[in-house]
């Protein structure tokens, strides 16, 4: 490799360490979960007027399910981050996570397609949120 790659390649390296970065992209990714999460619950009145599923104790059942999946990960992405030392893994798994709930959200057509959705949509949520909070608050600017 020539000494200008790895020149490159270092400053990349310092720009994407720099706490402004961390900083920017953890705010980048809480901006991308309120977006999801508000999004959708716009959306699921609809959705459930379409199926003709419009109760409201069935809007309540998959409104409670995304916070069953917010508690349950928000909880074990904080163990698992403090004992690892890592927060960029759970946060790429947050995004992942929310990429596969936007395309099961297009698909779904039944109950338990949206119950599954927000219950994905909350362990994501709870992945990324707590997960991006700890990163502003362990790079200060």
């Amino acid at each position: 490799m020539s000494a200008k790659g790895s020149g490159l390649w270092a400053r990349m390296g310092a720009i994407r360490s720099a706490p402004i970065t961390i900083v920017a992209v953890a705010c980048a990714a809480l901006m991308i979960d309120n977006i999801a999460y508000s999004i959708s619950f716009a959306c699921l009145p609809h959705m459930f007027e379409d199926m003709e599923l419009a109760s409201e104790s069935q809007i309540g059942i998959v409104t409670t399910m995304f916070g069953i999946g917010a508690l349950v990960t928000s909880i074990f992405s904080g163990i698992l981050s403090d004992r690892t030392g890592s927060r960029k893994l759970l946060l790429v798994v947050g995004a992942v996570g929310y990429s596969a709930c936007g395309i099961m959200l297009h698909f779904a057509h039944k109950l338990w397609h949206i119950l599954l959705y927000r219950f994905l949509n909350g362990l994501a949520s709870g992945c990324v949120y707590p997960i991006a909070i700890a990163t502003v608050g362990d790079n200060p600017i």
